[in-house]
């Protein structure tokens, strides 16, 4: 009998220390999973503000800071524009450039890893040919700023304004 209880307290030291871990576990599943549904719902958030601020706009190109070309400004009416329609559909054009051309296609907006910044994909078919530009884009004092690509030395810093 003495033989018996000494095997139901060790059994029960044994479920009271495995029981403990697992409301541990518990407890931080649910933790790890309300801060991931939180944030979650801010990166929504940030996303449709991009796409609100795109949504149904036109800019126009103002400067190009750095670069192989250096610092350039263009005057208003430059016609060097890009807009976008809807939620999804953009043209864009390009009368001073040796292109001389129109692109349009589809866009999407998603959440760049700093902050503040945002991923935008262009989708659009140029002499044929399926393009995708995947560009890095920031919204400051009413200009649409497309950065330049990580590691790129020779890419400048556009800036559109909104018209």
């Amino acid at each position: 009998m003495v033989k018996a209880l000494q095997c139901f307290k060790l059994n029960a030291s044994q479920y009271l220390q495995t029981h403990n871990y697992t409301m541990r576990y518990l407890i931080f599943c649910f933790a790890l999973s309300f801060a991931v549904v939180a944030c979650k719902k801010e990166t929504t958030t940030n996303q449709i503000v991009a796409t609100q601020n795109l949504k149904n706009t036109k800019w126009e190109l103002r400067k190009s800071e750095g670069g192989i070309a250096g610092n350039l400004n263009y005057q208003p009416g430059n016609g060097q524009t890009i807009e976008f329609f809807g939620v999804d559909s953009f043209k864009a054009v390009y009368p001073i450039s040796s292109i001389s051309s129109a692109d349009s296609g589809t866009y999407t907006v998603s959440n760049a890893v700093q902050s503040g910044d945002f991923n935008l994909t262009l989708k659009y078919f140029r002499n044929g040919y399926a393009m995708t530009d995947n560009d890095s884009i920031r919204f400051v004092n009413n200009q649409l700023v497309f950065l330049p690509h990580f590691g790129w030395a020779d890419e400048p810093t556009i800036y559109y304004d909104r018209l």
